[in-house]
């Protein structure tokens, strides 16, 4: 184990804790007179994938147990079927909005 898996495992485990502690001297060093404290900070959260030859492999064209279409409800067109056209909208299907006050349409 690399000394950074072992960081990320002492962060992960510590979390609330760090935290917490955070906090508390963030308080004491930027407290407004009144106790409160106005900060803004960021949290990311990164997630990694590779590959294993534990992980599920995929089945083979064909082996499905239920189809696709079932599960969506709808109809299952053959591939290469061209999809029928969208169902086009009107200009003004957004929200109606009432004139502004002393302005008429």
């Amino acid at each position: 184990m690399t000394a950074v898996q072992k960081a990320q495992i002492v962060l992960a485990d510590d979390h609330p804790a760090l935290l917490a502690e955070a906090a508390r001297i963030y308080g004491q060093r930027f407290a407004m007179p009144d106790g409160r404290v106005r900060a803004t900070f960021e949290i990311i959260y990164l997630s990694g994938w590779g590959p294993a030859e534990t992980q599920q492999k995929p089945l083979r064209p064909g082996a499905a147990q239920f189809r696709l279409a079932d599960a969506l409800g709808t109809e299952e067109r053959p591939a290469g079927d061209v999809a029928a056209p969208a169902i086009p909208l009107p200009i003004d299907a957004g929200p109606t909005r009432s004139p502004a006050k002393g302005h008429s349409t």
